[in-house]
């Protein structure tokens, strides 16, 4: 009919910002990114893949180590043409044309934009640990738990190391735990590890990771979203300080990057606070 204008169908995921022109992209997001399928497998690490040609490509690049697309202005090399385009747009042309609908995120692919989504907004952690309970919202957070993961629970790297020195020292302990009457602005405060002493009372120790020290972006989040959880970090330090104070409660901060051994740092601290265990 003349005059009319013919619209393109979009085809969008029900789950996540993913939208394509053709239905069968959409049936292969579906499949390898919420259902998790992966039929196509390499013979020869095990690598699967939900498509063929990203199989391909994972051979080409990583078994073959063929990289013919090389980018023309700094000399970078790639195994496929579409990350040669992606690092052009991202690093020399430094587009941003994905938009986050619910803050002012900005990204190079939907990917990324994806990510963010999930793991910022809607908070969807649907990735396990097969050695603990923890889950994460990406491959990123939980290969760098798995660095750490003792296989009993998801405690940070420091908080590992500080709990085999308790136990070592046999003093006892409680982990991640709470006073009823310590809260922060989203319910109960917790405290990495509570000691009781034989005087009926209590000293505290906190692992204070870099997050406490300056906005960290782990999980791929923005630099808004990073420095809007350092300053609730901040304030939640603060309470827990005060509370301590306010209940004569030592309390030992270990820095991340404290040079000492830690069974140096407790002994001096428990000496210095003329602590009984």
């Amino acid at each position: 009919m003349e005059g009319t204008t013919k619209v393109s169908k979009v085809f969008k995921c029900p789950s996540c910002p993913y939208e394509s022109k053709l239905k069968a992209n959409l049936k292969q997001h579906v499949k390898g990114v919420h259902l998790k399928i992966k039929d196509f497998v390499c013979d020869q690490c095990g690598e699967g893949y939900s498509l063929k040609d990203n199989l391909r490509r994972h051979i080409h690049s990583i078994h073959l180590n063929l990289k013919e697309f090389e980018c023309d202005q700094c000399g970078k090399s790639f195994a496929v043409k579409s990350n040669l385009n992606q690092h052009v747009k991202a690093v020399h042309l430094k587009i941003k044309d994905f938009k986050c609908d619910h803050c002012e995120g900005k990204f190079f692919v939907i990917k990324e934009l994806t990510q963010h989504v999930k793991s910022v907004h809607l908070r969807i952690k649907d990735i396990e640990c097969n050695k603990c309970d923890a889950s994460f919202s990406s491959k990123w957070e939980l290969n760098h738990h798995l660095k750490t993961c003792t296989g009993k629970s998801p405690m940070s790297s420091m908080e590992f190391k500080m709990k085999q020195v308790l136990d070592e020292l046999k003093i006892e302990h409680m982990y991640n735990s709470t006073h009823d009457d310590l809260r922060g602005s989203k319910g109960r405060l917790r405290f990495d590890f509570i000691v009781p002493t034989p005087d009926e009372s209590y000293f505290m120790i906190e692992m204070n990771g870099q997050h406490h020290y300056g906005p960290t972006r782990f999980g791929g989040i923005d630099k808004d979203r990073a420095l809007e959880k350092f300053e609730r970090q901040l304030s939640h330090d603060g309470l827990k300080r005060a509370y301590c104070s306010k209940n004569n409660y030592p309390l030992l901060e270990v820095k991340y990057d404290d040079p000492r051994e830690y069974k140096v740092i407790l002994k001096e601290f428990i000496s210095d606070n003329n602590i009984s265990v």
